[in-house]
């Protein structure tokens, strides 16, 4: 599937960055300047404006979604003037909002009910990295729907991980940040580079078991030593 039409929803800083660099790279853009504070955004240069979620899904290929939250999340997917009420069948859904393992496995059923597909993707990196197509990116589900959506992921990410089923995503991204909240930056990037190499090995993982495995346990011991 050629992907050439984007809807982005969800202007908060990373929301309008990625939209920039989608734009930067040729994509047509339309944003919705719906904000979950109650503010609308200023659309990036270059990008079409529309007001509801289901306006800049209704001509997309592709929809990303960058939310804050499960309960915004839900709203902009099966609420009124929603993403899934004008998406059309068969199209895309790269939702990088950050919700659980749970929420990302109900919420991709649903979608699929209605003939669509919902790629899990939790983005590690700030706007100014969005902007320039740096970011990491932990992608969850099936190789062929990160197949359909290949090119917009690299056009957004320069490392992309591929952690399994949908779910793994959310899950990875809460160990790493785990890890990190715990004092143990070493060990968080060493986590990313397992992911590259043994993404399956790592999804049933808790934080607490992620920091006594081999590879990462040294790192983590000799953090906590140093501290």
């Amino acid at each position: 599937m050629t992907i050439g039409r984007i809807g982005v929803v969800g202007l908060d800083p990373m929301g309008s960055a990625m939209a920039q660099r989608l734009v930067a790279a040729g994509y047509d853009v339309t944003v919705s300047n719906w904000a979950q504070d109650g503010h609308a955004q200023v659309a990036p240069h270059g990008a079409r404006t529309a007001t509801l979620p289901a306006d800049a899904a209704e001509d997309a290929d592709l929809v990303l979604v960058s939310v804050r939250g499960e309960r915004a999340a839900d709203e902009v997917l099966f609420d009124h003037g929603s993403i899934g009420e004008t998406l059309r069948m068969g199209g895309y859904i790269l939702d990088t909002s950050a919700t659980s393992p749970g929420f990302s496995q109900v919420a991709t059923a649903k979608l699929a009910a209605y003939g669509l597909t919902r790629v899990e993707a939790r983005t590690i990196g700030d706007p100014v990295r969005a902007r320039l197509g740096k970011l990491r990116m932990l992608v969850g589900g099936s190789a062929d729907d990160l197949a359909a959506v290949a090119e917009v992921v690299r056009t957004l990410a320069s490392s992309v991980v591929h952690t399994g089923p949908v779910g793994t995503a959310s899950s990875s991204m809460a160990i790493h940040r785990s890890l990190l909240a715990d004092g143990f930056p070493a060990t968080a990037q060493a986590l990313l580079r397992e992911l590259s190499t043994q993404p399956r090995r790592l999804a049933s993982l808790s934080p607490t078991s992620a920091s006594r495995m081999p590879a990462l346990g040294v790192l983590a011991e000799a953090e906590a030593a140093s501290a």
